[in-house]
């Protein structure tokens, strides 16, 4: 029997695909070549890690593109918000609660089942003390928390939690276990 593989962590809404680098254009679009790498390579199954709200709209976009239209059935994608990232909490128009609906909207509304069947994991969310340069301590407790409520949508209820721990066990674990 081979071995099977697949990619449980891919970035692939991270600007490098578009051949943006350090903010700079290094190379063309090379996503297609990266996929038919990975497939050629024997890679089965790709799953998506998004971040953030823009993550997941565009994975979801990329699955649209990449997978769905061609009956491929092999991107997936998460849903969720990764502890560096969490002041887009603070930071949106409509406050904190608005942008959490709007990450839930983004992988229910206007999606076909299809689509819907891609979203296999909640998360990248956590807490990751070694970075908090991007967001303060307090603010990842506060989101980290937050984003539990997405398990209290219908559809999102059985998903498996893609979570992420850096620097961060022992506040990490009491969450948990409140949860």
């Amino acid at each position: 029997k081979s071995v099977r593989y697949i990619d449980i962590g891919a970035n692939l809404t991270d600007d490098m695909y578009n051949g943006i680098y350090m903010e700079k254009k290094a190379h063309d679009v090379d996503l297609d070549k990266v996929l038919n790498r990975s497939w050629q390579s024997g890679l089965e199954k790709i799953i998506i890690t998004a971040g953030s709200l823009a993550d997941v709209k565009s994975s979801l976009e990329l699955i649209g593109k990449y997978d769905v239209e061609s009956n491929q059935n092999k991107l997936y994608t998460t849903i969720g918000v990764h502890p560096t990232r969490c002041n887009e909490f603070l930071n949106h128009s409509n406050g904190p609660d608005a942008y959490l609906q709007e990450l839930i909207s983004a992988a229910t509304d206007s999606t076909t089942n299809s689509k819907h069947s891609k979203i296999v994991a909640l998360g990248e969310f956590g807490l990751d003390y070694d970075r908090l340069k991007f967001c303060d301590k307090q603010t990842q407790i506060q989101f980290f928390n937050h984003q539990f409520q997405i398990l209290s949508t219908p559809s999102f209820s059985s998903l498996p939690l893609f979570l992420h721990s850096r620097a961060a066990a022992e506040d990490f674990y009491t969450i948990i276990k409140s949860h």
